[in-house]
C-alpha cells in the first residue's frame, strides 16, 4: 500500500497517469488477453506513480522531519495485530510504503461464518483510522487547516514470496 501527501502528484500528472493505465487496460481487453496482463498493467501503474512519488520534487514534504514522520510511525502500529500485522514501512518526504498482512484475522473466523465488518477489519478501515488521526496532528504540529493526505491510494496484493521479497 501507498499513499501521499495532498498535492505530492499534480492533478494533471495523476490524470496522465491514470488515463495511459485506463487505455492499457483497454488495448488488453479488446486483444482478448487475460488476467496475467491486467495485472502486470496495474503493476506497471503503481511502478509509475511510485517513481513520480521517489523522484518529484513537486509539492509538500512535511513527512522529511522527524517528529512528523514520527506521528505517522506511531499510528502504522497503533493498529499493527489488530487490523493488520505490519510487515515493513516505510515513510518518506511525501509518501508512505507499508506492507501489512490481513489474512492473520481469517484465524477467528470459523469456516461456517460469513466474513463480514464485526469479525473482519479492512485495510480500508484501517487507512482511513491512520491517514485521519495523522492528519490531525500533523496539522496541529504545522499549524495549518486543510487537506493532509490525497484521498487515493495505491495498493498492490502481494501473491508470492518472490514479490513480498
Amino acid at each position: 500500500m501507498t499513499f501521499n501527501l495532498k498535492g505530492a502528484i499534480p492533478k494533471e500528472v495523476l490524470n496522465r497517469l491514470q488515463e495511459e493505465k485506463r487505455l492499457a487496460l483497454h488495448r488488453i481487453g479488446d486483444q482478448g488477453r487475460g488476467t496475467d496482463e491486467r495485472y502486470a498493467e496495474h503493476k506497471r501503474y503503481f511502478a509509475r506513480v511510485d517513481y513520480f512519488l521517489d523522484t518529484s520534487q513537486f509539492g509538500p514534504d512535511w513527512l522529511k522531519l522527524p517528529e512528523r514522520a514520527g506521528i505517522l510511525k506511531t499510528k502504522l502500529h497503533q493498529y499493527d495485530t489488530y487490523y493488520y500485522e505490519l510487515l515493513a514501512y516505510c515513510v518518506m518526504s511525501n509518501h508512505v510504503h507499508m506492507v501489512v498482512n490481513l489474512s492473520f484475522q481469517l484465524d477467528t473466523i470459523n469456516a461456517d461464518d460469513v466474513i463480514n465488518e464485526q469479525n473482519y477489519k479492512s485495510l480500508y478501515t484501517a487507512i482511513k483510522r491512520i491517514k485521519g488521526g495523522s492528519a490531525l496532528l500533523a496539522n496541529r504540529l504545522l499549524n495549518r487547516a486543510g487537506s493532509f493526505w490525497q484521498p487515493e491510494s495505491y495498493d498492490h496484493y502481494v501473491r508470492n514470496a518472490d514479490e513480498l521479497n
